[in-house]
């Protein structure tokens, strides 16, 4: 963010406990793996070419609003812009 100089935190959360073990043990992590990969450097590469520079990212596994709330502890950043994939807004309702 150039006009600021702010830095852009791309945090993807892996919450792979609520799959339940038997998926756990079915699941490849070296697929898990992959797909996040995937989705990190989707995401990058639509901020660089939104011009964004400074661009950090990180992707942890656990219980998402822990993990976001541990994240900016961390960083000490002070705003937050969320999204989610994988399930509709509908589903929730």
């Amino acid at each position: 963010m150039k006009a600021t100089g702010a830095t852009l935190h791309l945090l993807h959360v892996v919450e792979v406990g609520s799959l339940g073990s038997d998926a756990r043990s079915v699941l490849k992590e070296g697929e898990l793996t992959e797909r996040v990969n995937e989705i990190v450097s989707t995401a990058i590469e639509t901020a660089e070419a939104s011009s964004l520079d400074a661009i950090e990212s990180e992707t942890e596994s656990g219980v998402p609003s822990k993990e976001i709330r541990n994240y900016m502890k961390r960083t000490r950043l002070t705003s937050l812009s969320l999204g989610r994939t994988g399930r509709s807004i509908s589903a929730d309702i």
